[in-house]
Order: structure tokens, then C-alpha cells, then sequence
């Protein structure tokens, strides 16, 4: 008896084994039969070096958005020099003090003055912050189906280098006169035009490229060079003379 008790209970966690196993293995060809199980095996059999061609419909909408950035961009230079202008006749009309009258449109001047240099200074820092006509943004964009390359020519693209060489180093220039020009309004702004240099020679925008393109460091050293002998004058800097 006790040899026969023994045995029906080992047949008995024998079959329990086997009935624990089963919905495991059920589990496991479910699995392997889902959906999820299908995607797996096939983006595992993707190359992941194989790259997409673009649709003539994706071609053409990379070169709207190029032609509306260029467009943009061009919008934004005229802006600059609208602002430049005026700032530029408003400094040229400053009263002259002394005479009887000077008092009150000395202050009306100040207050006119001020705020077109802090407008005038937001357009030049924009457009030298926004890539302009960068390469980035005039990448070539191919036209597979047609065979086109509007935006990759490489004569265009020589166009543009050649105005965004002759354009970032004006707007600098323009740049650093504001700030100088405008500090007896704006204090602040006499150490703006020398962190200018900064924004210059920051990675992220690479405008020290188109200095070292035209030659014309050396130009831009010298209005630092000014911008230090002015704050040497000031009243508030350490070096000033007592």
C-alpha cells in the first residue's frame, strides 16, 4: 500500500507539471502568431542603410519653403534698413544745445531717440540670428522626377554666399554704430557694442565666417577698439580717470 500511494501521487505531480507547461507554451505560439510578433520579424528584415527617395509632391514643397524663407530673409533685410535709416536721420537731426529753445526738444529728441534705437537694434539682431540665406536653408533639393535642381545650382548658390558675405558684415557694422552711437540714451548699450563680439564669434551662427570670407576682421577689431576706449571714459568704468 504505502508503495502504491507513492507512485499515484508522483503520476499526479507529474500531469500537474504538464498542465502548468501547456499554457505556456499556448502563450508563446500566440505570440509568435500576434501582430506585434509580424512586425518585429519584419522591420528586422529591413535595411536600415536603405534611404527613402522623396516623392515629386515632397520635392516640390521643399522648395516652396525654401523660396518663402528666401523671401522672408530678403523682407527682413529691408526692414533692417528702413530702421537704420531712421535712427540714422533722427541721430542727424539732434538739437543743439545751448540755444534758448534746446531744453524741451532735447527731451523730446532723447525719448525719439531711445526708442529707435532699441527698434533698430531688435532688426539688426534678429536678421543676424536667423541664418541668413544660410546653406542650411539653400540645400540642394532635388527633383528626382523631373530632373531639376533649382535650389542646389551651384552658380545660385554662389549668388548667395556672395550677398550673405557683403550683408552680415554691414549689418555688424550697423549693429555696433547703434550701440555706440546710442549709449549717452542708453547706458547699457556702450557694453553691448563690445559683447557684440560675442554674438561674432558664437558656433551657433558663424558670423566670424563671412569676417574671415571679405578680410574685414581687422575693420571690426577697430570698432571695438572704440567702443573700449569709450568705456574707458565712462564715469562708471574702474580705468576711468579721476
Amino acid at each position: 500500500m504505502p508503495s502504491f500511494s507513492l507512485a499515484l501521487s508522483m503520476d499526479t505531480s507529474a500531469a500537474s507539471r504538464q498542465d502548468a507547461a501547456a499554457p505556456s507554451e499556448m502563450s508563446m505560439d500566440v505570440a509568435a502568431s500576434s501582430p506585434i510578433g509580424e512586425t518585429e520579424r519584419f522591420t528586422n528584415t529591413m535595411d536600415p542603410n536603405q534611404s527613402v527617395q522623396p516623392t515629386r509632391e515632397q520635392c516640390k514643397k521643399q522648395e516652396l519653403l525654401a523660396a518663402v524663407q528666401e523671401y522672408f530673409h530678403y523682407r527682413n533685410l529691408l526692414d533692417c534698413f528702413a530702421a537704420y535709416n531712421a535712427w540714422s536721420d533722427c541721430l542727424a537731426h539732434k538739437p543743439v544745445k545751448g540755444t534758448a529753445s534746446a531744453a524741451l526738444p532735447m527731451a523730446d529728441w532723447s525719448a525719439q531717440f531711445k526708442t529707435l534705437s532699441l527698434r533698430t537694434e531688435e532688426s539688426l539682431r534678429r536678421l543676424l540670428e536667423s541664418d541668413w540665406l544660410s546653406h542650411d536653408i539653400h540645400a540642394a533639393s532635388d527633383d528626382r522626377h523631373s530632373g531639376r535642381n533649382s535650389f542646389g545650382d551651384p552658380a545660385r548658390n554662389a549668388e548667395l554666399e556672395t550677398l550673405r558675405n557683403w550683408v552680415i558684415p554691414e549689418i555688424v557694422f550697423r549693429l555696433h554704430t547703434v550701440l555706440l552711437e546710442s549709449h549717452s540714451v542708453i547706458p547699457s548699450n556702450l557694453d553691448k557694442s563690445i559683447q557684440l563680439s560675442d554674438l561674432v564669434a558664437d558656433e551657433q551662427f558663424q558670423l566670424y565666417r563671412e569676417f574671415m570670407k571679405t578680410h574685414q576682421l581687422p575693420k571690426l577689431l577697430y570698432l571695438f577698439a572704440q567702443s573700449s576706449m569709450a568705456l574707458l571714459k565712462t564715469s562708471t568704468s574702474p580705468f576711468a580717470s579721476s
